[in-house]
C-alpha cells in the first residue's frame, strides 16, 4: 500500500462533500465528453476522411481493406475505422456516430488514469489526476475530434496500467496477457509505434526495479500468442487481398514518415515544449507557481519513487522518441497527458498536505483564471462591435466571427468565475483548499465545454455538401477539382469524382485501371462540362482564375465561402462567372 492510500480522501472538507464531489464530477466529466459531439461539422481533413473510410466499409461491406472515396487506402490500419463503422451502422451517417468512439476512449483513458492513480498514490491523487487529464485543453479537444491519436492513447494507457500492476501485484500472467491485448489494440491503431513505446517504458523500469519476473512473464507464450492472435489476422488478409500493402505500410507510412520524407516536417527538438505547456494549461502553470516555493518542490521528492520512476520513463519516451522524428505534430504527445496528469495529481495531493503553502500557488492560480476569463470577456465584448473589421483582418466570414463570440464568452465568464469565487473563498478560509482545487477544474472544464462550440466555423466540406444536395437529381456528377474535400463522399454519402490534382488519392487510384473514369485529366474535366452532362465542380477559390476562358455554358456559382466555391454548367439560382480572358 502506498503512503497516500491511507490518507483521506477528504482532506479538509467532510467526507459527505467529498462524495458529492465524486459524483458531480463523474456525471460532469460525462457530460463533458458526450454532450457535444454531435450537430457541429466534420473538419477537414482528418474527420471528413477517417468517417468517409468508415461509412465505405458499411456501404460495401469490405472490412478488410480501407477505402477512401473508393480507393484502397493504407495510411493506418483499421481499428478506428471498425469502431466507428460499427458506430454508424448503429445510429446512422451522421456527426454524433462518427465522434461517438473517439469520446468514449477519451472517458476510458480518464478512468483508467484514475484507476492507475488509485493504485499507485491513493483516492485523493487519483480524483485530481483525472480532473486534471479530463481538463486539459489539448486531450479534451483530440477526445472530441474523430482522430486516430486518442485511440491510441487509450490502448497505451491500459497497456502501462497492467505493466504497473503486473510489477506490483500478484496475477502476473493475468496482468501480462491484459498488457499484450492492448498493446496489439495500439497495434491495430497506429501501427509498431505501440509495441516500441511500451518496451521503451517497460525495459527500463523492470531492469532498474530488477524484476525479472515480470520480464519473463511479459515474453511468455500466453502474452505473445494473444498479441499475435490480435494483430495477425487482419494484416494476414489485408496483405493476401492487396500484394503492395506492406510495402507501402511500413515503407511509405512509417519509416519514410519517422525519417522525414513524407508529411509534416519540424526538425526542433524542443517543437514539444510549447505543445506540453500549453496542451495541458492550465495546470501546467499551476505546476509551475508550485515549483516556486521549497516546501512544495520537497512535496514532489516525496511522490513514492516506484511508480514516479514508472510516469517519467512514460513520458520521456514519448516525448524523446518523437521529438527525434523528422516529422512532428501536436496531436504526437497526447499518448504522454496520462503519465503528465498522474505526476500532478500527486504533487498536488502531497501539495495539498502542506496548506500554508499550497494556498499562494492556488490563490495565484486563481487570480490567473480571473484575467484571463476577464480578457476574454472584454474581448468578446469588442467582438461583438468591431466583427466586420475582425472578420476582414482574420480574412473570415463576419458570420464566422459572430458565431465564435458566444462559445469564446461562456469560457471567459466560467474561468472568470471560478477564479473570483476561488480567490474570495481562500481569502476567508471557510473551504479547504481541495475542494477549492476542485472548483478550479470545473470551471476549466465549464469553459472546455462552451469552447468547444467554436468548431461550428471549422473547415468542412458540410456547407458544400448541402448547396450540392438542394439541386442535384439522379446522374448528376460532383467534381472536386484540384482540391480534396475530405468529407464531401460522407455528406453526400457516395463518390465524388477527382479532376486534376488527386493528393493523397492517387496512390490508391494508380493500383487499379478500374478506378480511371473517376480521376479526370483537366482537359476531360473541359470535355465533360460540354458534354451535356450536369456537373457540380467543387474547388479552391483561388483555383477560379485556371478556368478555360471558352466554357460554355458558363459557370454558375451556387455556394462560395472564403475558401471553397462550387460551380454548376446548367440553370440554378446563382451568380454567373465569366472566367478570365
Amino acid at each position: 500500500m502506498t503512503p497516500s492510500a491511507e490518507k483521506p480522501i477528504h482532506g479538509t472538507c467532510g467526507p459527505r462533500a467529498w462524495r458529492a464531489l465524486v459524483f458531480v464530477g463523474f456525471v460532469a466529466v460525462l457530460a463533458l465528453y458526450l454532450g457535444r459531439i454531435s450537430g457541429y461539422p466534420l473538419q477537414d481533413p482528418d474527420e471528413g476522411r477517417y468517417a468517409e473510410i468508415a461509412r465505405e466499409m458499411v456501404e460495401t461491406g469490405d472490412w478488410v481493406t480501407p477505402h477512401f472515396n473508393y480507393v484502397s487506402y493504407f495510411h493506418k490500419p483499421p481499428l478506428l475505422y471498425w469502431a466507428t463503422a460499427i458506430s454508424l451502422r448503429t445510429f446512422g451517417v451522421n456527426e454524433f456516430a462518427a465522434r461517438l468512439p473517439v469520446a468514449l476512449v477519451g472517458l476510458l483513458t480518464v478512468f483508467l488514469t484514475f484507476a492507475l492513480g488509485h493504485r499507485m498514490f491513493g483516492a485523493r491523487a487519483a480524483l485530481f489526476a483525472a480532473g486534471i487529464l479530463a481538463t486539459s485543453p489539448l486531450f479534451f479537444v483530440l477526445a472530441q475530434a474523430l482522430v486516430m491519436d486518442m485511440l491510441l492513447t487509450a490502448c497505451l494507457t491500459a497497456a502501462f496500467a497492467s505493466v504497473y500492476a503486473l510489477h506490483v501485484g500478484g496475477a502476473k500472467q493475468g496482468w501480462a496477457v491484459s498488457a499484450a491485448l492492448w498493446v496489439g489494440l495500439g497495434f491495430l491503431t497506429k501501427g509498431p509505434i505501440s509495441v516500441l513505446l511500451v518496451a521503451l517504458v517497460t525495459v527500463p523500469f523492470l531492469i532498474v526495479r530488477r524484476d525479472g519476473s515480470s520480464f519473463r512473464a511479459l515474453v511468455g507464450w500466453r502474452p505473445i500468442a494473444v498479441f499475435t492472435a490480435v494483430v495477425l489476422p487482419w494484416f494476414v488478409q489485408v496483405s493476401l487481398a492487396n500484394p503492395d500493402f506492406l510495402e507501402v505500410f511500413i515503407v511509405d507510412h512509417h519509416l519514410r514518415r519517422f525519417g522525414g520524407e513524407v508529411g509534416h516536417k519540424e526538425t526542433g527538438l524542443l517543437y514539444f515544449v510549447p505543445v506540453i505547456l500549453g496542451g495541458g494549461a492550465p495546470w501546467t502553470v499551476w505546476a509551475g507557481l508550485m515549483a516556486l516555493d521549497k516546501r512544495l518542490r520537497a512535496a514532489f521528492s516525496g511522490v513514492s519513487s516506484d511508480p514516479r520512476l514508472f510516469l517519467v520513463l512514460w513520458f520521456a519516451s514519448i516525448f524523446g522518441l518523437f521529438s527525434l522524428s523528422s516529422t512532428k505534430l501536436p496531436t504526437y504527445m497526447v499518448p504522454a497527458f496520462p503519465a503528465l496528469a498522474l505526476l500532478l495529481g500527486a504533487w498536488v495531493d502531497r501539495a495539498l498536505d502542506v496548506e500554508d503553502a499550497i494556498v499562494r500557488p492556488l490563490r495565484r492560480l486563481a487570480v490567473l483564471f480571473g484575467a484571463v476569463g476577464a480578457t476574454v470577456l472584454a474581448t468578446a465584448g469588442v467582438a461583438v462591435a468591431a466583427s466586420g473589421w475582425l472578420a476582414e483582418q482574420l480574412r473570415v466570414d463576419q458570420a464566422d466571427v459572430r458565431v465564435m463570440i458566444g462559445p469564446v464568452a461562456g469560457a471567459g465568464l466560467a474561468l472568470c468565475l471560478g477564479g473570483l469565487f476561488v480567490s474570495g473563498r481562500l481569502r476567508s478560509f471557510r473551504v479547504g483548499a481541495p475542494a477549492l482545487a476542485s472548483v478550479l477544474v470545473g470551471a476549466m472544464a465549464v469553459a472546455l465545454f462552451s469552447a468547444i462550440g467554436g468548431r461550428e466555423v471549422v473547415k468542412t466540406s458540410r456547407d458544400v455538401a448541402l448547396a450540392i444536395e438542394r439541386e442535384r437529381r439522379p446522374g448528376d456528377v460532383v467534381v472536386a477539382s484540384d482540391h480534396l474535400l475530405h468529407g464531401l463522399p460522407f455528406y453526400l454519402e457516395g463518390r465524388t469524382v477527382q479532376a486534376g490534382d488527386a493528393g493523397e488519392l492517387q496512390p490508391g487510384a494508380d493500383r487499379s485501371d478500374a478506378h480511371a473514369p473517376f480521376f479526370w485529366k483537366r482537359d476531360q474535366l473541359v470535355e465533360e462540362w460540354q458534354s451535356g452532362r450536369r456537373l457540380f465542380v467543387a474547388t479552391d477559390v483561388r483555383r477560379l482564375h485556371e478556368l478555360p476562358a471558352d466554357l460554355s455554358p458558363e459557370p454558375r456559382r451556387i455556394a462560395r465561402d472564403l475558401k471553397r466555391v462550387v460551380l454548376v454548367n446548367f440553370e440554378a439560382p446563382g451568380d454567373e462567372i465569366k472566367p478570365p480572358d
